[in-house]
Order: structure tokens, then C-alpha cells, then sequence
């Protein structure tokens, strides 16, 4: 039985997502680790203003692996969008073989 070209779509496709996220999170590393964080006024910051509308100490004190507010807030929204996403593509996966 000969495998069909879509067989390895999904492992193709969760592999490359996590090498994705992976690579945003070194560059996120050097980020944090060096002094490459940018200067950012605190009264004109657009982020901060909406992180108003965010829990106190969400992205600060909570899911906080990095300094800058701005990057928990993607990481964590990058990590929620690659689950989904897995999750989706698996589940559809399992839905056309049945």
C-alpha cells in the first residue's frame, strides 16, 4: 500500500509550526538578553495603553518568562495559535479518515 502525498501533511505542517514558534523565541532570547529591547516612550505606547484592558500583572507577573510586556503577549498568543491550530488540523485529519 503506497502512501499518498498528504500522508505527511500534518507532521509536515505541526513540525514546521513549532519551528516557527521556536525560532521567534530565540530571536525573542536575544531580545531579552542583550540590549537590543527597544526605547519605547511609556505615555505614547499604543501596548501599553490597551494593556489597561488586560488583568493586572497578566503578562507581567503571570506569563511572564521575558522583561518586555510586549513579547509574553506574543509568545503566549503565538502558543495559543499553534495548539489551535494542531488541534484543528488533527481533529480534521481524524474526521477524513473515518
Amino acid at each position: 500500500m503506497q502512501k499518498r502525498p498528504s500522508d505527511n501533511s500534518l507532521f509536515k505542517s505541526v513540525v514546521g509550526a513549532i519551528a516557527t514558534f521556536l525560532l521567534v523565541q530565540i530571536i525573542f532570547l536575544l531580545i531579552h538578553f542583550t540590549t537590543w529591547e527597544p526605547n519605547r516612550r511609556e505615555s505614547e505606547n499604543v501596548v501599553n495603553n490597551l494593556m489597561g484592558l488586560l488583568p493586572e500583572g497578566l503578562f507581567t507577573e503571570f506569563l511572564a518568562p521575558y522583561r518586555m510586556f510586549e513579547l509574553n503577549a506574543i509568545t503566549f498568543l503565538m502558543a495559543g495559535a499553534m495548539i489551535i491550530v494542531i488541534l484543528f488540523q488533527s481533529l480534521s485529519r481524524l474526521m477524513t479518515k473515518s
